[in-house]
């Protein structure tokens, strides 16, 4: 190969024009010594060299002959080398200072068809990895320049290829153009849906669709455990037809498939909807999996329009589940709370009543034995005083905790004063909020603080407490916070049990109970189902 020159070929000047400035950008951008960028394509091959003169051409061209000898084995599309002090002083003795230390990088680029290959050799100061990073950007730039003119050959040949498909193209792109405004349509319609209001979610969808041809009245039915059911319908439709065997709407639903209605004065009716929907020129009923549309218009409709319904029974039928999955998830939750407040005071009301039993009954028990045997030995009253003792203790244990007649407020109260005589300071806040509340909700409020309060005055080593009630949405938000030591290892376990209950009860009504405790701080936190 000659390295030493540009092929006089079609575009061989420019070429040589544009490597040279090419290299002197390089060579200056270097701060090198020498600068060499050879290239090989089907079309042109040849190299620059630079500086250029006899002095310097055999230098240059023991570097070319060292460089082609140090990677003609590698096999991959790029490759780079390095050169050091010790190969390059031999070759450029005379050419630069004696003392002058060189070093030089060498980068290999090969495309299918070309082949390029840049060398930079620059004074030792000058770093690596820069002379490096270099040599590749000039190794593209070469390699953009010796592909030009295969790259404008194949510009004009697609040209002459896309010009002569012209026509099919302009009418291929004019029917994406109208598919994608129809795609958008359906997503900006399919978006318009899944932002509905849970309470209006069926009346908005019938417009959605509505829009989508020239209709003017519509309806929607709703696939149930009891079959169809209507759930929406325009607000001109006063007289809703009923979904039987012959309904076309069911029809439609049972098949599977659209029905499509032109009005014919001259044939009696066949559905319902056909009596229903007299006045208009045509109606449609679209099914999908889990209900239809039924639409009615003034004029024709076209295919296009029944396409377009087709295709968004089909996008919305996902949302529908889900609008069905919601609406049954909240009438179980009402249910499961309204359960949860009926079991629950009903196992309060009965643990009332055997503490009652136990206290008329046990109680009076030891107190007529205790009287018995008063002139008996002292030893024997303190054992049956101490007896009716643990019997009182147990009843208030069991006796569930209770407002009675007080209110939420007037309760809490109370606890924070037992709270006082221990030397533990309190504070209430929101007690605006708690006359607002239900008797079940106040009920499990107090219950809630009363077993916190009783750890806090137990356990924590507290100076002081704080109860919050407030009513944020569809809940009650009580809060406990106390300044003691914490929750922390058996403690916790130990103390929890009755917490642990109470948050079961909050999880079956669909609350939650949170606890954040560290040492001196505890946070508990009741979150309890209160509709507005």
């Amino acid at each position: 190969m000659d390295y030493l020159r540009v092929s006089d070929g079609a575009h061989g000047g420019a070429l040589r024009s544009q490597c040279n400035e090419l290299g002197r950008h390089v060579l200056t951008a270097a701060q090198g010594t020498a600068f060499i960028a050879m290239w090989q394509s089907p079309r042109d091959s040849g190299a620059i060299q630079l500086p250029a003169g006899p002095r310097w051409q055999g230098a240059l061209s023991a570097i070319i002959s060292m460089v082609d000898r140090l990677i003609e084995s590698s096999a991959g599309a790029d490759t780079s080398i390095h050169l050091d002090s010790v190969q390059l002083v031999p070759i450029f003795l005379g050419l630069v200072d004696r003392d002058e230390r060189l070093h030089a990088v060498a980068v290999r680029r090969r495309s299918v068809l070309t082949s390029i290959t840049v060398i930079i050799v620059a004074p030792h100061g000058r770093a690596l990895d820069q002379l490096e990073a270099l040599a590749h950007l000039a190794a593209d730039r070469l390699l953009d320049i010796v592909g030009a003119p295969d790259r404008i050959r194949q510009h004009t040949f697609w040209r002459r290829r896309a010009l002569t498909a012209n026509y099919r193209v302009a009418r291929e792109t004019a029917d994406r153009v109208q598919a994608g405004v129809e795609r958008r349509r359906l997503d900006e319609a399919v978006a318009a849906a899944s932002r509905l209001r849970p309470h209006n979610r069926f009346a908005g969808l019938g417009p959605i669709a509505a829009r989508f041809g020239p209709f003017a009245e519509w309806l929607v039915a709703i696939a149930g455990d009891n079959g169809l059911r209507i759930a929406a319908a325009s607000a001109a439709l006063t007289v809703l037809p009923p979904l039987d065997g012959e309904s076309a709407i069911a029809d439609g639903f049972r098949r599977k498939s659209t029905i499509l209605r032109v009005r014919d004065r001259s044939r009696s009716a066949v559905y319902h909807e056909d009596r229903l929907f007299a006045r208009f020129a045509a109606y449609v009923c679209v099914p999908f999996e889990c209900g239809a549309f039924a639409l009615a218009a003034s004029e024709p409709i076209e295919p296009s329009a029944v396409a377009a319904l087709e295709a968004l029974a089909l996008r919305v039928d996902p949302l529908v589940r889900a609008w069905l999955a919601e609406a049954a998830a909240e009438r179980l939750r009402r249910l499961v709370h309204n359960l949860g407040l009926r079991i629950f005071g009903a196992i309060d009301l009965e643990r009332a009543r055997i503490a009652r039993d136990l206290h008329d009954h046990q109680a009076q028990l030891l107190s007529a034995s205790r009287i018995a045997i008063e002139a008996g030995p002292e030893q024997a009253r303190g054992v049956f005083k101490q007896l009716e003792n643990d019997l009182r203790l147990r009843v208030r244990e069991l006796r569930p905790a209770t407002l009675g007649r007080s209110t939420l407020e007037q309760a809490l109260r109370t606890e924070l004063r037992r709270l006082a005589g221990a030397t533990i300071t309190g504070r209430l806040t929101g007690a605006e909020w708690m006359g607002a509340l239900s008797r079940p909700v106040q009920q499990l409020c107090f219950q809630i603080s009363r077993e916190a309060l009783s750890n806090v005055l137990r356990h924590s080593e507290a100076t002081h407490v704080e109860i919050g009630v407030e009513k944020r949405g569809g809940h009650a938000l009580l809060t406990i916070c106390d300044n003691g030591k914490g929750m922390i290892g058996e403690s916790s376990r130990r103390n929890g049990i009755g917490l642990g209950g109470l948050g079961e009860r909050l999880a079956l009504m669909g609350g939650k109970l949170r606890i954040d405790s560290r040492p001196g701080s505890t946070r508990i936190i009741a979150e309890i189902p209160e509709p507005a």
